[in-house]
């Protein structure tokens, strides 16, 4: 890709994320191609935070004052706006999209938000909408469903998935996914939100763990307004802070849903060697791998997961990968493949 092209890629994500992080569906929504943020990684522009995670690690130097002052910004309008209200005797709290910008909780199929929002107690005599560069809405939230982030009071993560179930996501698939997100990012709370994502899902690999998030989930659920609960109801079960990333979100929507024979999310398996390693999903012999478009980012990493992927088949293990386009297009082309290798008896190799 020129130089320009990275130099366009990376403003246009400034733009949209500033120094915060996105996932590579958001980068979608703003307009930069899969080809273009895998070019834009390459060259060091954009660098990987964790695993399905981004942000913009440098741009060109005349644009560097651009980026700080982009988060900059949002953070004056948001600190200013927050202490105007609570000189007026409010107590406002950062909400929807807006905090999972902040938490890092994708949201699907619906583009970032351009007005950041700031959620107070219902009051007769506080006019309501856009003003000021905000998006002042009304609204009551417990005082356990809100936590203090970057100086702001924000809806906790898992509240934040849920209002992102209600009112935002249109479709299961995007529901789920943005409440797999607030439970991962509830976990990465709980860690100080210094944890990877490799501890985060070793975090969620005790059932009680799951099974707690759950529960306050349907929790939180039980405390908000009924607009939208159906939805975030009937994917509420499926949550599962194992999954990673917005693709694997996607592929256990489907998996939950009868379309994809169901498998574990995140399990260690031995290659031949016997080298230890995580994949994306496994049932028996059959590994499946939701290969996101930036997984494999240069030469060198791809030797290493052709390596990885001859170990594994060496041990008997039979890899099915699929991709974004597929899982949301043409999913039962995916369940077909699984179903032929699930079918098929185990390799074995020779001693």
């Amino acid at each position: 890709m020129p130089r320009s092209e990275v130099h366009l890629t990376s403003r246009t994500l400034v733009r949209s994320f500033g120094l915060g992080s996105f996932t590579a569906a958001q980068a979608i929504q703003a307009g930069v191609s899969p080809r273009q943020l895998r070019s834009a990684v390459a060259a060091g522009s954009i660098s990987r935070r964790r695993h399905g995670h981004y942000t913009v690690e440098r741009t060109d130097d005349e644009d560097q004052p651009q980026v700080v002052e982009h988060h900059d910004e949002l953070l004056r309008t948001l600190s200013c706006h927050v202490a105007a209200l609570q000189e007026l005797g409010h107590t406002p709290v950062v909400a929807g999209q807006t905090a999972a910008d902040l938490w890092g909780i994708p949201v699907l199929g619906v583009a970032t938000a351009s007005t950041p929002t700031i959620l107070v107690e219902p009051v007769s005599h506080l006019r309501r909408g856009r003003r000021g560069g905000i998006l002042l809405r009304e609204g009551s939230i417990p005082s356990d469903q809100v936590l203090p982030l970057k100086g702001l009071l924000v809806t906790s993560p898992l509240r934040t998935g849920v209002d992102l179930a209600r009112l935002t996501t249109r479709t299961g698939r995007s529901a789920l996914t943005a409440l797999i997100g607030a439970a991962r990012a509830h976990l990465d709370h709980a860690h100080g939100l210094e944890a990877d994502a490799h501890l985060i899902t070793r975090s969620a690999s005790q059932t009680s763990t799951r099974e707690e998030i759950v529960e306050l989930l349907l929790g939180i659920l039980g405390t908000s307004p009924k607009r939208g609960q159906k939805l975030a109801k009937t994917v509420l079960p499926w949550v599962d802070p194992r999954i990673e990333t917005p693709l694997e979100s996607l592929s256990w929507f489907e998996m939950n849903c009868g379309t994809l024979p169901m498998m574990t999310p995140q399990v260690e398996v031995a290659g031949a060697s016997g080298r230890i390693y995580r994949v994306d999903f496994v049932c028996g012999h059959v590994i499946g791998e939701a290969d996101g478009a930036m997984k494999y980012q240069s030469p060198e990493i791809l030797w290493a997961e052709k390596q990885r992927q001859s170990d594994l088949e060496a041990a008997g293990f039979t890899i099915v990968r699929w991709t974004w386009a597929e899982i949301v297009n043409q999913p039962s082309v995916v369940a077909h493949r699984l179903m032929q290798a699930l079918a098929r008896s185990p390799v074995q190799m020779p001693a």
